[in-house]
């Protein structure tokens, strides 16, 4: 007997990739962005929040970083519509391109990049805030080169300058660009270390009091996946020591040693969102969007399919399961839920699979995963033998 598995809530996220942003280069990412746009004929409603990216950011040069470099070269702006899912605190999760102008210039590209940056006012239901799916716009403005006056006496005047009766100028304006960073950005990082809810809650600054905070740490990855050379980019609300704490939960992540190799020779740097919230409040905390690393076993999935629907002659049902997380992404006390059909082992099973199940440490939403619940619905179906 031969059985087909299928994981059928939107929970299982691809696995992780590095996307090459060359300052946001235009060589070819290693996942593909597609610019899914609109249908013929439809016209799309405007954005719900517009997010201005500029390009001299000197102290920081994040932004500078992820610019697509032709664009960069030839001081070209442009515009990007993303689909974001945004979740209850406001961070996109998710985003896919609807549109981007100028066409081919890979600013698409250069925004998804940025995804792990935005946090935008959530959409607000009866009882507050709810997760909605939200359009985002992005414009990015052209480099703004630097110009330097130099004095008439300065030994870099023009080479013919006072030759053949030609008059000196008394200073002249020399053009100063803006330094390039040529970087690998990862988009989606996978990690083998992050901080535990320990952590999280121990770094919670004293003078915050009760506030929601949140920070984005903008890193370079160095030998074995740490992080180093970490900045702040974002940090709401400010002076109230979320930025400061965030770089301590730095040295707590660890990449994966696949994604801290070097690619085309430039250095890797990630971005990492960082959600704080008042420590230790009692909530039972959900992961609504994780990232799976290790998915079920398959080589146990026929052993496990239930003999009561088998008996019954039901090919096909759907278990779902609640399990707790633990430190590093494992699941554990896998409790079966409500199934369909009912009353034929469906969740049972589903829950010994589930079990062999393992995600990112570090949720989408900014957090430690450990100590939080995660609802999974899995779909077994048998297959018929063939003639």
């Amino acid at each position: 007997m031969s059985v087909r598995l299928i994981i059928a809530m939107v929970l299982v996220a691809s696995v992780a990739q590095a996307q090459p942003s060359q300052g946001g280069g235009d060589a070819g990412p290693v996942s593909q962005i597609t610019v899914t746009g609109a249908r013929k004929g439809e016209k799309l409603p405007p954005p719900a929040v517009t997010i201005d990216m500029q390009t001299d950011d000197s102290a920081i040069g994040q932004f500078v970083s992820v610019y697509p470099d032709g664009a960069f070269q030839a001081k070209v702006s442009g515009q990007v519509t993303l689909n974001c899912d945004v979740d209850i605190y406001g961070l996109a999760e998710w985003c896919e391109v609807l549109s981007e102008t100028p066409e081919g210039k890979n600013f698409g590209r250069a925004a998804m990049t940025l995804r792990p940056t935005f946090k935008v006012p959530p959409a607000m239901g009866p009882k507050g805030p709810i997760r909605s799916m939200m359009r985002i716009a992005i414009n990015f403005k052209a480099p703004n080169p630097q110009f330097d006056t130099m004095p008439a006496s300065s030994s870099a005047m023009p080479g013919e300058c006072g030759m053949g009766g030609k008059p000196c100028p008394t200073s002249w304006i020399k053009n100063n660009p803006l330094p390039r960073r040529l970087i690998t950005m990862l988009d989606h990082p996978t990690w083998a270390q992050a901080p535990s809810t320990a952590d999280w809650n121990q770094a919670y600054p004293a003078e915050a009091g009760n506030a929601e905070g949140y920070a984005v740490a903008h890193c370079q990855v160095v030998k074995f996946g740490g992080l180093s050379r970490c900045q702040i980019t974002k940090e709401t609300p400010t002076k109230l020591g979320f930025g400061n704490a965030a770089l301590l939960l730095t040295r707590k992540f660890q990449l994966t040693p696949d994604l801290a190799k070097p690619r085309r020779g430039e250095d890797v740097w990630v971005d990492v969102p960082i959600r704080f919230a008042p420590p230790n409040r009692g909530e039972d905390r959900m992961i609504d969007s994780p990232k799976w690393t290790y998915g079920f076993d398959a080589e146990r999935a026929p052993k496990v399919f239930p003999p009561e629907a088998v008996a019954q002659g039901v090919s096909t049902g759907r278990g779902v399961v609640l399990c707790r997380v633990t430190i590093g992404g494992s699941l554990t006390n896998c409790q079966p839920q409500a199934a369909e059909p009912e009353g034929l082992g469906f969740s049972e099973a589903a829950a010994l699979l589930a079990s062999t199940m393992k995600m990112n440490p570090w949720s989408s939403d900014g957090a430690p995963v450990d100590g939080a619940s995660v609802q999974i619905a899995i779909r077994l179906g048998l297959k018929k033998p063939q003639n």
